[in-house]
């Protein structure tokens, strides 16, 4: 299904709605599918191993994150 949006001078001000955990990982898929490029949040990780060493991959490229 497509979404119709009309554009107007207000659409600035209007809320933005977040997303919910489904549509989060639906972007995820098509961004995966469509550029290559990995969107993974540590909860969908279950095996704490690969958890572990998805968090090192991160922390190596974009630095530890604040506390």
């Amino acid at each position: 299904m497509t979404e119709t949006r009309i554009r107007t001078s207000l659409q600035r001000h209007q809320a933005v709605t977040p997303m919910d955990e489904d549509e989060i990982r639906r972007k995820a898929s098509q961004l995966w599918q469509q550029t290559g490029t990995v969107m993974v949040k540590p909860d969908w990780v279950i095996n704490h191993l690969d958890r572990q060493h998805m968090q090192n991959i991160a922390e190596k490229l974009f630095g530890k994150r604040p506390t």
